[in-house]
């Protein structure tokens, strides 16, 4: 994939980066559930990583699955401690989700094109 400054990501450093990304966003589940006091620093880090990741792989920026994780991201900085674990639970998955999606498109993009019925085909 094409980088903002004309070079370019290997499909590997991609895959890698989605799955830490499936870690980071699940350690906000247990934060939620000690009620840390550093969970709302720790969301906006992550989404300051993420927007930059958008600024330097510009197709990330216009993925909607990319869109839909900040979405949550934001979501949960701005009421996570109001909501109980249970919805923390359940965007926390979601946003995983996403990930796995942006993986797949991204590192596997035959698997989004033929689509999870014969993927393994």
């Amino acid at each position: 994939m094409e980088t903002c400054v004309g070079g370019t990501v290997s499909r590997m450093l991609l895959h890698n980066y989605f799955c830490n990304l499936v870690n980071q966003v699940y350690k906000i589940l247990p934060m939620r559930e000690q009620e840390s006091k550093t969970l709302d620093r720790y969301i906006w880090r992550l989404s300051a990583e993420i927007i930059g990741g958008a600024a330097m792989v510009p197709a990330l920026g216009e993925d909607s699955y990319y869109a839909s994780l900040l979405n949550i991201l934001q979501y949960l900085r701005d009421h996570c401690m109001e909501d109980s674990v249970e919805q923390t639970k359940q965007l926390v998955f979601e946003g995983i989700g996403l990930c796995e999606k942006l993986r797949n498109r991204y590192v596997n993009p035959r698997i989004e094109e033929i689509g999870p019925e014969t993927a393994g085909d």
